[in-house]
């Protein structure tokens, strides 16, 4: 009798965790992702040491920096994000032909 599996592959944190692969310096930091530029933006995505630091989801850079300064924040790098994203769901379907793909 063959046995069917479901899995549930949740990359948390996933921007964060590509600019980590990128920059193995930033392991263990509180680093945040951001839409725009400098004070522009705002965070997007956070580290769980972000997140422990009180930084919150949409808050702006401008109140980020001066409160929350250890944080690192980055602006968004999509075309990086979705290079990784193609190497992790190729690796995926390496186990299985059959995988959908939310996000």
């Amino acid at each position: 009798m063959r046995q069917h599996v479901i899995a549930l592959v949740d990359c948390d944190c996933f921007f964060v965790s590509c600019e980590r692969k990128d920059n193995p310096l930033l392991q263990g930091k509180p680093v945040c992702v951001m839409t725009g530029a400098s004070s522009k933006g705002i965070i997007v995505l956070r580290s769980k040491e972000a997140k422990a630091l009180g930084i919150k989801m949409g808050q702006p850079y401008f109140q980020v920096k001066p409160n929350f300064p250890t944080a690192i924040c980055i602006p968004a790098r999509h075309h990086r994000y979705t290079e990784i994203s193609k190497v992790v769901m190729d690796t995926i379907k390496t186990f299985s032909p059959d995988v959908e793909v939310t996000q």
